[in-house]
């Protein structure tokens, strides 16, 4: 078994979770909609009436983001976990199971944060030397030069909103497409909804309904959307993880 395959198997539970949410979340979200023609004027309309019940499954939803984020997350920590015990076979030296509950792979917005890392006073104290740097390099405070990296920030801004609460989904907007050059109209569901549209009897109708879910509110107008956990597993899956093999050849 190679070291990092405990990294690799949290990614991929992640990932049973992340299709358990989608299939809920289209369970949920299986909308109805009718079509009836109706007189209007001098010639006929299409009625469209549309329903879509909206109501969140927020424990069970939220519980199913809880494991998504604690298997991600925990992919991470189980690299450097990987490279300290690799440093203790070069080096011969023993950890105290205090010293072992320190080893994190750490997520900072802050360089000044990491540069007290840097200095052996935090998490990376027991980790292999040589990986520092290539830690540092997949920190958020670098997300200006590697736009990727704001998803790990999210990923610990949410992995610590689940260590308190549960995370509710919030926000949810559908985007309403009658045809297939419609540019949509979106929705802000809050409760039960049941609309109507109306166009001409001679439109070709190709109905078409997809939805937004904010799960953690970055600000109102930034909301991190549910759509962001499979861009996650695929950057530590393909890129996070790959870049520490070397240290284990």
């Amino acid at each position: 078994m190679h070291p990092l395959d405990s990294s690799r198997l949290k990614v991929k539970r992640a990932d049973i979770h992340i299709n358990a949410l989608k299939k809920s979340i289209g369970r949920l979200f299986d909308p109805q909609y009718t079509i009836e023609e109706k007189p209007i004027m001098q010639g006929k309309a299409k009625l469209i009436n549309v329903e879509i019940n909206p109501s969140l499954r927020a424990e069970n939803w939220g519980l199913i983001i809880g494991d998504i984020v604690t298997n991600l997350r925990a992919s991470l920590d189980h690299i450097t976990w990987d490279l300290a015990m690799l440093h203790i076979r070069e080096t011969g030296r023993k950890l105290t199971p205090k010293e072992e509950r320190k080893i994190q792979f750490p997520l900072y917005d802050d360089s000044s944060a990491m540069a007290d890392e840097r200095r052996g006073v935090r998490a990376l104290k027991y980790v292999l030397p040589r990986a520092h740097s290539e830690i540092e390099r997949f920190q958020p405070y670098n997300r200006r030069n590697w736009p990727k990296l704001d998803l790990l920030r999210d990923l610990e801004l949410l992995t610590n909103t689940d260590k308190h609460r549960i995370v509710i989904p919030c926000n949810v907007r559908s985007n309403v497409r009658l045809t297939s050059g419609d540019k949509g109209c979106v929705i802000i569901l809050n409760e039960k909804n049941n609309t109507k549209f109306i166009t001409d009897s001679s439109t070709s109708l190709e109905p078409n309904i997809t939805h937004t879910i904010a799960v953690y509110p970055r600000d109102s107008i930034h909301p991190m959307s549910i759509d962001e956990f499979p861009l996650i597993h695929d950057f530590i899956r393909d890129e996070v993880i790959p870049s520490f093999v070397r240290f284990f050849e």
